[in-house]
């Protein structure tokens, strides 16, 4: 599932007080004609409204999912959003949601035609995982040899499909739906 979620060092005053990081992760959030949006940050706006916070859609930051999610684990008073809530994540934040309940797929050009019945079946694939993401997180809990592509950057989502169209990556680790 995804939600929104707040660092367990949590110590801020008021929620103006707090920092609000994002990724390109459409149709939850994403920065669109230099403003942010999507589902995930309507519903952030709302709770900012409710609570009568002074904080805009402007004071959101945008930036690639590694460095969010590094900075959420380390400074105070950062939240990060959208997250899939996990067993192994779950101790680290506090957790406001779910959004919406997701799924983790290895998507593959349908030209491939790789079918893998099994997890062991991925072995001999290229796999294209988003640095620090939930895909790269669920591949390296299963304890197999596999063979990464570690991607980053704010544009990740466009490139990692550009790197499975070119044939460069034989499977892409991510969220079904955004993909």
């Amino acid at each position: 599932m995804i939600c929104l979620m707040f660092p367990f060092g949590l110590n801020a005053q008021t929620i103006d007080d707090l920092i609000f990081l994002t990724e390109q992760y459409p149709p939850y959030n994403f920065l669109e004609d230099g403003e942010v949006r999507g589902i995930s940050v309507d519903l952030l706006m709302l709770i900012l409204e409710h609570t009568k916070s002074k904080q805009t859609r402007n004071d959101i930051q945008l930036g690639p999912w590694a460095r969010g999610y590094r900075t959420v684990l380390n400074r105070p008073n950062t939240c990060l959003f959208s997250m899939t809530r996990t067993d192994a994540r779950d101790p680290l934040f506090k957790w406001v949601g779910p959004i919406i309940l997701t799924r983790i797929a290895l998507i593959a050009k349908k030209d491939r035609a790789i079918t893998i019945q099994a997890i062991k079946d991925v072995v001999p694939y290229k796999i294209g995982v988003v640095i620090d993401d939930i895909g790269e997180q669920q591949l390296q809990e299963t304890g197999l040899p596999l063979t990464v592509e570690r991607l980053a950057g704010v544009d990740v989502t466009r490139r990692s499909l550009k790197k499975l169209q070119a044939g460069r990556i034989d499977l892409w680790a991510y969220e079904e739906f955004v993909a």
